[in-house]
This record gives C-alpha cells, structure tokens and sequence, in this order.
C-alpha cells in the first residue's frame, strides 16, 4: 500500500485513469497515473469518466475506442470503492493533481 499523493494519507492504492476526447477527425487521450487516497481515488474516477461520456463520442475511430475509456475508468471506480477509509490528518491541502490549472483572468477591456 502507497500513500496518497494528494493528501499524504493511507490506505492507497495505484491508479491508472484515462480520459478520450474525440475531436471529429482527431483524438487527445490524458491518462493519470498515481496513488490515491480511496476519496480521491473516487473523485478523480468520476471527473475522469464525466469528460470522457460527453467529450469522448466525437468522431468515427473515437467512438470505439471510448469504450475502452469509459472501462478503465469504470475499472479505476471500483478499485477506489473497494479501498477503506482514508486514516489521519490530511497534510497540506493541495489542488488534485488531475485538475486543471486555473486559467488568469482576462485583461480589462479599454474604455
């Protein structure tokens, strides 16, 4: 068993999530590989497979392989669920590693 990388807490285990946009003609994959806490764990396989169900479908090729997708992230779910309850004090909150970084506002606009 691993720690956490997010909060630093046990029991954790390795996680492989993956996330299929199609785009029409092309495709972008984003994997995530890591240990995580079993709430963790369960976040980042949700927000993982949300994406995929809407963003993954676009495109002829796309469509098959989303299935692939969409099973390991299904796969990713219930290996978190299966883990028990995170123990002690979560250290230095952090964003999730699989987030995205928040984009700077835009300029003001000239009067």
């Amino acid at each position: 068993m691993g720690v956490c990388q997010i909060c630093r807490r046990q029991p954790a285990a390795e996680f492989t999530i993956r996330r299929h946009v199609g785009m029409i003609v092309v495709q972008k994959f984003v994997r995530f590989r890591g240990y995580l806490c079993r709430d963790h764990g369960i976040q980042a396989s949700k927000d993982f497979l949300r994406k995929t169900l809407v963003q993954g479908w676009w495109g002829i090729i796309s469509f098959f392989v989303n299935f692939y997708a969409v099973y390991t992230d299904l796969m990713a779910l219930s290996k978190a669920n299966k883990l028990g309850p995170p123990v002690g004090r979560p250290a230095h909150p952090q964003p999730p590693a699989f987030a995205a970084p928040l984009a700077p506002p835009p300029p003001p606009l000239p009067v």
